[in-house]
């Protein structure tokens, strides 16, 4: 008898990143480098307007490395493209850093001396 099994099930039920709520209630989806919270994309959702709202073009983000550009694929630490938001995209600004999936929680990251959350 043969016996197949899913590939890639577990990575599906990986998440790509976490949440945060900020002080007005919106919700961004985050990733975490060098315990600084990063925008996952460049976009979030405030809920009191229903609207999906972009981040101001210049932040920082990040986003994951797709699976075959890392070597394990089920470590906590993954490897994510730094990017600057331009127009509710990230666009990859070339460099590469550590990061890690933070988990969902409502806190509001630090922010920079330019009031940017970085």
């Amino acid at each position: 008898p043969t016996t197949t099994t899913k590939k890639g099930t577990r990575e599906q039920d990986e998440p790509k990143y976490g949440y945060y709520r900020d002080y007005y209630g919106c919700i961004h989806k985050v990733l975490s480098s060098y315990d600084v919270l990063y925008h996952a994309d460049c976009t979030y959702y405030c809920p009191t307007f229903p609207i999906t709202r972009t981040v101001r073009d210049g932040h920082t983000c990040l986003t994951i490395l797709d699976k075959r550009a890392q070597e394990r694929q089920y470590i906590s630490t993954k490897l994510c493209r730094k990017g600057r938001c331009f127009r509710g995209l990230c666009m990859p600004t070339g460099y590469v850093q550590k990061c890690t999936i933070p988990n969902s929680s409502p806190r509001i990251p630090r922010r920079n001396s330019y009031g940017r959350y970085e």
